[in-house]
């Protein structure tokens, strides 16, 4: 008999023995024969289970069907080289189940061989690694934001410098007697100062390095206002629909976070449409949650490219078009204010992205620069402020100064120390956290040595964790991300300075 014949009648008395075939179904691992040519002619339990097949429809070459488009060349080259070699072939790929699930599959294959070195067929076994490969790809998904993060936040530190110098100038010439088309301008620049601090904001967030704020945005009305920059940002080839029906209902983040889901949302919707097309953007409040909607008309997704949408770094744009980290942001701002985001999409059909919030009522204070407002943010009192940026120093001594405050201003710890040195000592100390000679906490530490209940106010282009979670918990201790405003400045030490100092131990 040849050794065809008898590898052929081997597998005919294998499929016979059932208490074998019952065995190899109750094994976690896939197994199969093949034949060359023929294709596969047996399969187990556990083979059908990883391919979502049935076993008949495993057969022959049925299993191939399955096979993720992105890994058919790379097991194609592996299958020809094993043909080729007739060496031990090992091969990861990923297989899509007809309801969209995903497997990946470690596969390790031997050939048959007859006497004479005929290739008669092969044996496979098969492991599904989804679990192990989905922890790697979390590992290095984490990895690589650490990476970003820390070149998020250095980024952030130095460009929130340079638009707390910006931001703070542009509120002094609001102060100053200008033409109309001069104070257009300026607004102008207060505008785009504000856009810039969102896209800072958006690096944190996506690292989680940046917390959402405690402030509320009115969700229609920030809509409207947010109207010519979406305009100017998507281009004339997309037409906007808006039907605003939230009515009052605000959202509990700020209108700047606002503005990141809108434009984030509109941008994807914008490149689905290939930059032409209708995009609604609607809202609506239910009960106690609101919800905002945007639509477009455009080539919509698969359901494996859906449910990774929110994926950080995930994107179907070509290099260069896309990042893959604005619907992440989306997502990171929404559900840090206790909302959902749920996409809706089929291919050829378009893509709804749907964000529900808890919404809440009532009526926003709002703080006008005006000549009462500002009264009321003055005092008398000795400030020393440590700031190693004069662009910065210069003018938040200026608006300190001029509102009452005695002002010892110091661009390093050195020169603090000297000015401090023999004077009547300070009521509160402004400090930035990272110094050209130190860190300002060290400056704070000496001035409580001696004045326990001084009240502090930490200012940085980083998020406050860089800071000791008790340093923050001290009631008369505030920290300002930069960039921010002379005003908010002001406000902030008025606080610490009315608020009663704690009794003595």
């Amino acid at each position: 008999m040849s050794d065809e014949m008898e590898f052929l009648s081997a597998l005919d008395a294998f499929g016979k023995r059932s208490t074998l075939d019952r065995l190899l179904d109750r094994l976690p691992l896939g197994i199969y024969l093949d034949k060359t040519k023929d294709g596969c002619i047996y399969v187990n339990a556990a083979f059908a289970e990883m391919f979502g097949l049935t076993r008949k429809e495993c057969l022959a070459f049925g299993w191939a069907r399955v096979i993720h488009p992105d890994d058919m060349s790379t097991l194609q080259t592996e299958i020809r080289r094993y043909e080729q070699t007739q060496e031990p072939a090992s091969v990861q790929y990923r297989v899509v189940h007809d309801d969209g699930q995903m497997r990946w599959i470690h596969a390790r294959v031997e050939a048959i061989v007859g006497d004479d070195g005929t290739h008669l067929g092969s044996i496979g076994i098969l492991l599904d690694v989804t679990r192990e490969r989905n922890r790697q790809e979390r590992l290095e998904e984490q990895q690589k934001l650490e990476v970003v993060g820390r070149l998020a936040g250095r980024i952030a530190h130095d460009f929130n410098n340079l638009l707390t110098v910006l931001l703070s100038n542009a509120e002094f010439l609001q102060a100053e007697p200008l033409t109309p088309r001069g104070q257009k301008l300026v607004d102008g620049i207060s505008q785009t100062i504000d856009y810039a601090e969102k896209l800072t904001e958006q690096l944190l967030l996506v690292t989680r390095r940046r917390r959402v704020r405690e402030e509320m945005a009115p969700l229609d009305a920030e809509l409207e206002r947010l109207r010519p920059l979406l305009s100017r940002t998507l281009g004339e080839g997309i037409e906007v629909h808006t039907e605003l029906g939230a009515g009052d209902a605000q959202l509990p983040i700020d209108a700047g976070q606002l503005s990141q889901i809108v434009v984030n949302l509109a941008l994807n919707g914008r490149d689905a449409m290939n930059g032409a097309g209708p995009l609604a953007i609607a809202t609506r409040a239910r009960d106690d949650r609101v919800e905002l909607s945007v639509t477009d008309a455009g080539h919509g997704m698969s359901p494996q490219v859906a449910r990774r949408v929110f994926e950080p770094f995930f994107t179907t744009k070509e290099p260069g078009r896309g990042t893959g980290l604005g619907l992440s942001t989306v997502r990171d701002i929404v559900e840090s204010a206790g909302g959902d985001v749920q996409v809706d999409s089929t291919e050829g059909s378009g893509t709804t992205f749907v964000v529900r919030f808890p919404a809440w009522y009532g009526q926003l204070d709002e703080i006008e620069l005006n000549a009462e407002t500002m009264t009321a943010l003055s005092g008398e009192a000795r400030v020393l402020l440590l700031e190693d940026n004069d662009h910065i120093r210069t003018p938040m001594g200026y608006a300190l100064a001029m509102h009452g405050y005695d002002v010892v201003p110091a661009a390093s710890l050195k020169e603090a120390r000297e000015k401090l040195d023999g004077t009547a000592p300070v009521d509160l100390v402004v400090a930035d956290v990272l110094l050209h000679d130190g860190v300002g906490t060290t400056m704070v530490d000496e001035v409580k040595a001696t004045h326990p209940d001084i009240a502090v106010v930490y200012i940085s282009g980083f998020e406050g964790d860089h800071l000791p979670e008790e340093r923050l918990a001290d009631a008369r201790t505030r920290f300002l991300r930069k960039p921010f405003r002379p005003r908010t400045l002001l406000e902030t030490v008025r606080e610490l300075l009315s608020a009663e100092p704690p009794p003595s131990a």
